[in-house]
């Protein structure tokens, strides 16, 4: 049986708030306690909630005696990778030229189900980064001390003893074939005072690679080896819309057409070219079933503060008896229209099935296990099976909560068992991207003789919680709350 999806004022705003990767409250209960929560969890030094506390995850060592951090955390140009690196390197011993820091995939390096959100990979990191690693620094000593047989103290990456006759690296130690068992209470960290690399200026991780053009971000990613397919999906021309009839027969005469897939709501080419897939798309005659469509003016009477549907968030006092009586009420109107995030960079992600079965996707996510979920259940498969790394982040701006290129290229490649990449247009981003909802406001003031206010009421069509990681919490049960609309 089909229902039909009434428009409310309610259904609109939870609606609008999703969409744009949050949610709109009304009222702003708790809002005090979420913020001192807040700062207690990103100030109590201990691992967040998700975060593999597994030394030997985030840290491995080259002969060269090069450190290569493995970090969950991903980079959109806020430096992060730089300051974990930092993190790690100073209670490490380590010189800053050493370090090199990767991203961390769903099923390589520490597990992170919090995801890079709410400006907190540093301060969520500080403590526990800094303990992984001084840990692991004295797992090292405790190696290279039984070994050698002699006490010995870290310097620059190389354990030394008292009479400097004999050297162990890091690297050295790493390898040592031992039982690894981690400390039993936690190391020293180092003090403030005596930090080295910690609160100065180093040369970022990522400069060399973004100066030489290194394929670093998603739009840039292709096969190790042999041909990378491209892939391109048919969108409609209204969001919701469903393929009533799909006449592919053009398409799969175009030249260099590896395949046409139709499957559950996906309509899409893979082709030898990006352009080629493109122009398969638009020979393909669809008809599309269209939902009901909300104009503007329907938008404008929602978001109306003055309509009978408007809740009452907060009543001091009686402003209407002030405003009846008074002269001269000073009205003002403000409003802001819905607005796309607009990243610099537009979704992309590619994908292939490896020789173990394992789906590999690349994808400019900040939440990689949420897009891993996403891969796994649009193909049916075990979230075991499924490894996404993040590229570097074209902007993110909580666009990259969802990475709907990252399941479009995985059931391609797993439908054609070829490598693919699906880079969308710079259309097709501001069509799908998820927007800010719009607002209206109605400000009605009352001023006594001193110029002082006596009565004030604002009319908004909803209050936002403004807190980060509140809503980086609603995000996760969105798909809950788009469950409710529907009952």
């Amino acid at each position: 049986m089909t229902r039909t999806w009434k428009l409310t004022r309610r259904k609109f705003f939870i609606g609008m708030g999703i969409l744009s990767g949050g949610l709109a409250l009304g009222i702003p209960i708790g809002l005090p306690y979420l913020r001192r929560s807040v700062f207690e969890f990103l100030s109590s030094g201990s691992t967040p909630a998700g975060v593999d506390g597994n030394p030997q995850l985030w840290f491995e060592f080259s002969e060269d005696n090069l450190l290569h951090l493995y970090v969950p955390k991903v980079e959109m140009g806020q430096g992060v990778h730089t300051a974990l690196g930092q993190l790690a390197a100073e209670e490490l011993e380590l010189p800053w030229q050493n370090v090199r820091v990767h991203q961390a995939g769903t099923l390589v390096g520490p597990v992170d189900s919090f995801g890079t959100a709410g400006s907190s990979s540093v301060s969520g990191l500080y403590s526990p980064l800094r303990q992984l690693a001084a840990n692991y620094r004295v797992m090292l000593t405790e190696a290279a001390e039984e070994w050698t047989g002699t006490r010995m103290r870290l310097i620059e990456g190389v354990f030394v003893t008292s009479e400097s006759t004999e050297e162990v690296t890091l690297a050295e130690a790493a390898r040592l074939d031992r039982e690894w068992d981690e400390p039993q209470e936690d190391a020293p960290l180092r003090s403030s005072d005596t930090f080295r690399i910690i609160g100065q200026s180093v040369a970022r991780v990522d400069v060399k690679t973004k100066l030489t053009s290194e394929p670093v971000y998603a739009y840039d990613m292709s096969a190790s080896s042999g041909n990378t397919y491209f892939g391109a999906v048919a969108r409609p021309r209204v969001v919701g819309a469903t393929a009533k009839q799909v006449s592919k027969d053009v398409a799969v005469s175009m030249p260099r057409v590896v395949q046409v897939v139709i499957r559950d709501d996906l309509i899409a080419v893979v082709a030898e070219t990006r352009e080629d897939a493109w122009n398969a798309v638009d020979a393909m005659a669809i008809e599309w079933d269209y939902p009901q469509t909300v104009d503007q003016s329907d938008i404008e009477a929602i978001l109306d503060p003055d309509s009978d549907d408007a809740i009452e968030v907060k009543h001091v006092g009686d402003p209407e008896r002030s405003f009846t009586s008074s002269e001269e009420v000073i009205v003002a109107e403000y409003s802001t229209p819905m607005a796309a995030t607009a990243p610099l960079e537009p979704q992309s992600s590619f994908a292939h099935m490896d020789g173990d079965g394992i789906m590999r996707v690349r994808a400019p996510t900040q939440f990689p296990n949420q897009t891993a979920q996403a891969v796994a259940d649009a193909l049916g498969l075990d979230q075991e099976r499924v490894d996404v790394t993040p590229t570097y982040l074209g902007g993110g701006f909580g666009r990259r909560q969802r990475v709907e290129s990252a399941v479009e290229a995985a059931i391609l490649a797993f439908e054609t068992s070829l490598p693919v990449h699906v880079g969308w247009t710079r259309e097709e981003e501001f069509f799908l991207d998820r927007f800010r909802p719009p607002t209206k406001h109605k400000i009605r003031a009352v001023l006594g003789d001193d110029g002082h206010v006596l009565c004030l009421n604002i009319g908004n069509p909803v209050v936002m919680f403004c807190s980060q990681i509140f809503l980086h919490w609603l995000r996760l049960w969105s798909g809950l709350i788009l469950l409710l609309l529907e009952v």
